[in-house]
């Protein structure tokens, strides 16, 4: 079993870690082409399900959810482990940004972020907008499948290395 960070409740299999272990100890230094190629390829699914997913909107929002949405390849931390983040393109940010009706009422008080609003709701006159959860629903669904192609196209970058040399 391989454990994802942020997703206690899903149990998840993966074919081919020890393998791909056994390989990474061949290996001295690991070409970091092989792993963004990896990664990339893990998060297209994820990425065209929640553009596929996303709600269209009316008048000037309408369609720009689709757009909008983008992923983006970070090194969050020291150590150079790149991540992949979904995030929404700034292009779009004078779209996004919706001033409340009537500010201070319900908890608005500054510009909200239109995209974060539909993904996770917000609070109205009769309680809080359910979120439509797109993106997270995308990348659960994926989740298996994303991790798989992962290990497949870093174990296959890995045969290709060593074979080459």
């Amino acid at each position: 079993m391989a454990e994802i960070r942020g997703s206690s409740q899903v149990g998840i299999t993966v074919r081919g870690l020890p393998e791909l272990q056994r390989q990474f100890d061949r290996v001295s230094k690991f070409p970091k082409k092989i792993l963004t190629k990896a990664a990339k390829e893990g998060m297209a699914k994820p990425l065209a399900t929640a553009k596929a997913n996303a709600p269209v909107g009316k008048g000037e929002t309408k369609g720009t959810l689709k757009k909008g949405i983008k992923a983006k390849m970070e090194t969050p931390n020291k150590k150079k482990k790149s991540v992949y983040r979904i995030y929404w393109n700034a292009k779009y940010s004078d779209i996004f940004r919706k001033v409340p009706k009537r500010p201070g009422l319900y908890g608005g008080k500054s510009p909200a972020y239109y995209p974060q609003s539909v993904e996770w709701g917000y609070k109205a006159k009769k309680g809080k907008v359910q979120g439509k959860y797109f993106v997270r629903d995308a990348i659960i669904q994926h989740q298996q499948d994303s991790l798989q192609k992962i290990v497949d196209k870093l174990n296959q970058g890995i045969t290709d290395l060593i074979n080459s040399v």
